[in-house]
């Protein structure tokens, strides 16, 4: 993980040249009692994914973190 945003964080994918890789808030893994605590990777922390939408014209991925 490269840096976080109130929003999501965005990620750096080894072996690929990419503008931007992308994880929102939605994406990321919930916990607490309700379900509604964002459980956010450490800066720098490995992550795996799946990619959920790829953008052509810049090279972007939008990811859900597992």
């Amino acid at each position: 993980m490269d840096e976080v945003a109130p929003f999501g964080i965005f990620i750096s994918v080894e072996g690929v040249h990419l503008s931007c890789a992308f994880a929102d808030v939605a994406g990321m893994r919930h916990g607490g009692a309700d379900g509604s605590t964002v459980i956010r990777p450490e800066l720098g922390e490995a992550v795996t994914g799946v990619v959920v939408e790829h953008t052509d014209h810049n090279h972007q991925l939008k990811l859900h973190l597992r």
